[in-house]
């Protein structure tokens, strides 16, 4: 406990291996064990934004997360687990709600203390012998505050975890229920002992509790005020800094190498996660407002271009046809695109930090299934429009003009995706600069034959687009009446060529499938490169166990076997740590 900026939301990422090492070490049992991969699965943290699924339930968010992260245990023993989870953290009432948006009030779902406590579930799902909660009130009113410590409380309890919580200024009720108390101040320890007996502590510094304060308010009352003089802090300084603590005493063997290091099969992460992201995604698949929305833009534009010919300006009038159909297929797959991954990094993160699964694993799902509304919606829109405006009265050019509408959908999104990684806050700007460049360079504004630097434009993955599309309409054996009618009617291939439009269908696909497998990838490097550099956990491995720092602290806490979660909490867990 402390005032703001006294550090202690630093010593919760430091005794729980977040962040850059920068120097110094932090030891973990009576063996003095170092941090590892298998360490990593006994110790978690739960941060103090709770980032979950809203469109999941309570019981959902647990049983996928434990599907991932629990997969040496059959599912009626996962199954098992979360429901031990979910009375041990009075979830019962809000198990088969959604979590909903807390931001927003039309989706409003289970309330602060039961999204907390619903994130300290997650944590628990791996059975941690040490839990650190940083600032788990924050933002909650009294009887909630008091709801999810009271809930914290039962668990070292029921299941003999350690918890160490940061708090800010808590209440008499809440401040009680703890049972030690580390009292930061500027990033110096000034007490470490029995919550109870700080305010004691104190009283013979000369600074008394009045009878108006709380323990906790007068504690921190005293630290911001500076109501202590150098003798007091130094006084303080030498029974519970750094000085105070003595040798560390160093053991043989590994304390954490019990815990298993598990992992589940990158197939089996693909199929937990592609059932978590439909499930997800699956009630945005389809908007009224958005299919209505495009429904009339393809009306309107099969009124239009109602019924073209076959006449020499008819060609003319179909190539722009083609060009409205493949800009749509770049213009909102693009957009969408943009938000998808942004949205999702904190979350990503915070399970990447855990090991519950593979980056490859989450990419794939996360970026394909959103796929699926710009396809519903590109139908929506183009079946009206083609019939109508007779683009091609034909079922073959039809099928390969969706061809053709898949690829680019599927090309412009990956763009959208590298965009979003690279550009950050800027991705919207950036895509629209791009956008003008492959609208001016398509070859249908100015004949690209025509402009100053000609081979630019077979860069651009819209032109492609545009010959794919104009290849399928534009049918074999069809003609084009000129209007000098002692001239004969122009083939199909000279309006193409006449265009620059005569690369083969066959050729735009591949193109255009290939830009999105290449750029898909880049997309994947680059963020696997910004997860690296952002990623809480650290997972340097140390084999032996080095000569042991200085000065260190202990803490041992014992407990009894737990009647609900299993062996694996139960039994004494001794915690070494350098002090901060």
């Amino acid at each position: 406990m402390g005032p703001s900026g006294c550090g202690k939301t630093t010593l919760l990422n430091a005794l729980s291996r977040r962040g850059r090492v920068t120097a110094g070490e932090v030891r973990y049992g009576e063996s003095g064990s170092l941090w590892s991969k298998k360490l990593k699965r006994k110790v978690a943290l739960v941060e103090q934004d709770d980032c979950l699924f809203p469109m999941l339930t309570v019981r959902e968010q647990i049983r996928y997360s434990a599907a991932l992260r629990l997969p040496s245990l059959s599912p009626k023993e996962r199954e098992d687990r979360a429901q031990a989870l979910i009375e041990t953290l009075r979830l019962d009432k809000c198990a088969e709600t959604a979590v909903g948006d807390s931001s927003v009030v039309e989706k409003r779902g289970v309330s602060g203390g039961e999204r907390k406590r619903l994130s300290i579930a997650l944590q628990l799902l791996t059975l941690p012998a040490l839990l650190f909660c940083d600032e788990p009130t924050s933002g909650l009113d009294s009887s909630i505050t008091l709801s999810v410590v009271e809930a914290l409380k039962d668990l070292t309890r029921i299941t003999g975890v350690t918890v160490v919580c940061s708090i800010h200024q808590p209440s008499s009720q809440v401040f009680a229920l703890f049972d030690k108390l580390i009292l930061l101040n500027k990033g110096e320890a000034l007490y470490q002992g029995p919550t109870l007996e700080a305010a004691n502590r104190f009283a013979t510094l000369g600074l008394p509790c009045p009878a108006t304060f709380g323990h906790a308010e007068w504690l921190l009352e005293a630290l911001v005020l500076e109501r202590f003089g150098e003798v007091e802090l130094d006084a303080l300084r030498a029974e519970h800094g750094v000085a105070a603590f003595a040798p560390f005493a160093r053991h043989t063997g590994a304390a954490a190498a019990s815990a298993p290091d598990e992992k589940l099969p990158w197939l089996a992460q693909v199929r937990v996660l592609v059932s978590r992201c439909w499930k997800v995604a699956k009630g945005s698949l389809w908007s009224y407002e958005l299919a209505t929305l495009q429904l009339v833009i393809g009306l309107l534009e099969g009124l239009l271009f109602a019924r073209i010919g076959y006449a020499e300006e008819d060609a003319a009038i179909r190539f722009r046809a083609c060009f409205i159909i493949v800009v749509k297929s770049m213009f909102f797959p693009m957009l969408n695109a943009l938000p998808v991954i942004p949205t999702s990094e904190v979350l990503l993160r915070k399970e990447l930090a855990v090991g519950a699964y593979s980056l490859s694993a989450w990419f794939m799902p996360a970026t394909t299934i959103p796929l699926l509304p710009d396809f519903i919606n590109a139908a929506v829109n183009f079946v009206p429009m083609y019939w109508i405006a007779g683009v091609a009265d034909d079922a073959g050019a039809f099928f390969l003009s969706t061809c053709a509408i898949i690829c680019t959908i599927i090309c412009f999104q990956s763009i959208g995706y590298v965009f979003s990684i690279v550009s950050g806050r800027r991705s919207g700007s950036v895509t629209m600069v791009f956008m003008s460049f492959c609208f001016l360079f398509s070859g249908v504004f100015a004949p690209l034959d025509k402009i100053a630097l000609p081979w630019i434009g077979y860069l651009n993955p819209l032109f492609y687009a545009t010959c794919f599309v104009a290849q399928s309409v534009f049918l074999q054996g069809t003609s084009y009446e000129q209007d000098d009618a002692s001239k004969p009617p122009k083939t199909r291939d000279e309006v193409l060529n006449d265009a620059n439009l005569y690369t083969p269908a066959g050729v735009c696909a591949a193109v255009l499938l290939g830009v999105a497998v290449l750029v898909r990838l880049l997309a994947f490097l680059l963020l696997q490169r910004k997860m690296r550099r952002v990623l809480l956990v650290q997972t340097a491995v140390h084999d032996e166990v080095p000569s042991a720092p200085k000065h260190a602290a202990t803490v041992t806490v014992q407990a009894e076997p737990s009647p609900k979660l299993q062996p694996g909490l139960a039994g004494a867990v001794s915690a070494n740590v350098e002090a901060v």
